[in-house]
């Protein structure tokens, strides 16, 4: 009708004016009124201080009702579409955490229909609740946005930007995604884990609950994302969906998957706790003292962890091969060199070189602590950075080959790519790139500290996560990719020898330390690894070649290895560095599980083969990218 509700205090009152100025009624309240809402049936709801709230007739404004929340804050109100009535109230608990209450009231009497009590942060006393015309209520909440359902039910909970980025984000086998986990407040974190498509557009956001902190980088295999919390272990969906948790007291947020596809996750009591992706575990692994940095390993399968001041190598089965001190404390995991040597980064500024067999090398020091895993890059240099600012590349031997020297403090490591290419971020928000010789290629600022670890996708992007709650994609203008381009499995007749994969990069590319991995598409699951050593020829190619081919093939070959006999489609095949990056994901026949770039290949047909186009073109999709041909190896 047009009339205006208004309120007042000293003394608190509600009173409704028309239309044309003049006052219908004036009630008198025993609450200070604060937020009002008015029902499609004129009736008007009230919110106050210190938790009271209250309903008022339309005619003549008599109290309905009233009811308080006991040492609860500022009461908010909201008319749903169907005059629903939502109220919502907040409590300080007086030591930085808030509880706030949402639900819906029978608006006839009070009478509670549902309820919601949401711990959040911040110094912040309204929820300021709105209704949506399709009845979803949306309140503020402490990090963000959240939208309920009628019935009460969460709907999602979205995080506003500007939370800080402490960890390296994890990218899928196509590109497609950027996984990031994260937690909001260390005391009282709200979990979110999410996904970004290469384009940077969201692939999906997923709230994983309120006290789950999030704080390890996710790790993504065929079936799933992990991401470990205080106590629990969290599986996600691929396709960003809550799948299942695992709980243990004592587990750390730092997790390690194998290439046998086990999770492995640190316990401060002094175990390590091995995990089937079922979220099932297979067994505990007794170290003796608390373990709370990820664990590396072996591609023996042998797994060297830090317990105290010391290295210890363990295999899967439990047994301790041999424990190394330091003498000083260790800040991350251990790199492994392509010859077994671990190198280890200490709080007092040493870069420690040990054996496979647990024997000192060597000690070189930095100046500063280091506080990142050192990189293995290609000829087995190690880069290592401290947080005076400077990166360190070292030889095997332990001699200093070249320095690069920034001034702020590096504490996420460098990222080394195929070709020695290092990429590193500094807290004064300043990102890097240097070439093999230690050569500054470019250099990017960004709005906060990027003192997390950076990530690089097979197609060069490099992704900076960041302390003002963004994750940076940066183009490598430099980036050359080195691709599997050609694979024949399928002979003539029954599977026989005859048969290879071929891997196209830039020329000399050292592809010591990496490995191809062979999974059945079908299940998904791992069948085979080949470690390859060399480099990419003259000609561009790298090529792996059955022992019972011809001996034309054969002489062709980087390898000889009976690996080069794939199974036929529907199969999945990665190519991964020294580092752990994934550099290509290729999955032919349909049929199986989607794992691979875009839509998979086609299946080769007998006596032919599966080859990229002639420029070598990765667009991330599979079947635009390969075509069934007759062979053409090293062509």
């Amino acid at each position: 009708d047009g009339a205006i509700i208004s309120a007042g205090r000293d003394p608190d009152w509600v009173e409704k004016i028309s239309a044309a100025g003049e006052r219908l009624w004036s009630q008198p309240m025993d609450l200070e009124p604060e937020h009002l809402a008015v029902a499609p049936d004129g009736s008007v709801y009230v919110g106050g201080d210190n938790g009271y709230f209250a309903v008022l007739e339309s005619a003549d404004g008599a109290v309905r009702w009233s009811t308080r929340y006991p040492v609860y804050d500022e009461a908010n109100v909201a008319v749903g579409p169907a005059g629903e009535l939502y109220v919502g109230v907040v409590h300080d608990d007086w030591n930085g955490t808030y509880t706030a209450i949402i639900g819906e009231r029978d608006p006839r009497n009070g009478e509670e229909i549902w309820e919601l009590e949401i711990p959040t942060t911040g110094s912040w006393r309204y929820l300021h609740p709105v209704v949506g015309n399709d009845g979803v209520l949306y309140i503020r909440v402490a990090g963000g946005l959240m939208a309920i359902a009628p019935d009460g039910t969460i709907l999602w909970n979205r995080p506003a930007p500007g939370f800080p980025l402490r960890h390296s984000v994890a990218i899928d086998s196509s590109n497609r995604l950027i996984v990031a986990a994260s937690a909001f407040d260390p005391d009282f974190p709200m979990g979110h884990i999410s996904g970004a498509n290469a384009d940077g557009t969201e692939a999906f956001l997923l709230f994983a609950g309120y006290d789950v902190a999030l704080r390890g980088s996710p790790a993504i295999g065929p079936s799933g994302m992990f991401v470990g919390d205080a106590g629990i272990l969290h599986g996600f969906t691929l396709a960003g969906a809550t799948d299942w948790t695992y709980e243990s007291p004592g587990l750390t947020s730092s997790i390690t998957l194998l290439p046998t596809h086990e999770i492995v996750q640190p316990s401060t009591e002094g175990k390590l706790l091995l995990v089937g992706q079922n979220g099932v575990a297979i067994r505990a692994l007794d170290l003796g003292g608390p373990v709370t940095l990820p664990v590396s390993a072996g591609v023996d399968g042998t797994l060297y962890a830090i317990v105290n001041h010391d290295l210890v190598a363990i295999t899967t089965q439990g047994v301790e091969l041999w424990r190394h001190s330091a003498a000083e404390e260790i800040t991350a995991a251990p790199s492994i060199g392509v010859d077994g040597t671990l190198y280890i980064g200490t709080a007092s500024g040493r870069v420690l070189a040990v054996s496979p067999d647990g024997d000192r090398l060597w000690s070189f020091g930095t100046g500063d602590a280091v506080t990142a895993t050192p990189a293995i890059g290609p000829q087995a240099h190690i880069y290592a950075a401290s947080t005076d600012g400077v990166l360190h590349v070292l030889s095997p031997e332990g001699e200093l080959l070249w320095q690069a020297d920034r001034g702020s403090p590096i504490r996420g490591g460098a990222l080394v790519d195929g070709v020695g290419k290092a990429f590193f971020g500094c807290d004064d928000g300043f990102v890097y790139g240097f070439d093999a010789e230690g050569n500054e290629l470019w250099r990017l600022k960004t709005l906060a500290e990027a003192s997390a670890p950076l990530s690089l996708g097979s197609n060069g992007t490099l992704y900076v996560p960041s302390q003002d709650g963004s994750v940076y994609a940066v183009e490598n203008r430099t980036f050359q990719p080195v691709l599997i381009n050609e694979l024949f499995y399928n002979q003539s007749g029954e599977d026989g020898p005859e048969a290879f994969v071929e891997i196209h990069g830039p020329v000399g590319t050292p592809l010591d330390g990496w490995r191809l991995e062979a999974y059945d598409g079908t299940t998904g699951g791992f069948y085979d690894a080949l470690p390859l050593t060399g480099a990419i020829g003259a000609d561009g190619f790298f090529l792996i070649v059955h022992p019972l081919s011809s001996p034309g093939l054969q002489g062709q070959a980087d390898i000889v290895d009976t690996f080069a006999n794939l199974q036929n489609g529907p199969d999945l095949l990665l190519l991964i560095d020294a580092g752990g990056i994934v550099w290509d994901t290729v999955a032919y026949g349909t049929g199986g599980v989607d794992v691979g770039e875009g839509s998979p290949a086609p299946d080769a047909a007998e006596g032919q083969a599966i080859s990229r186009s002639l420029d070598h073109r990765d667009s991330g999709d599979n079947a635009t990218d390969f075509s069934v041909q007759s062979p053409t190896p090293r062509q």
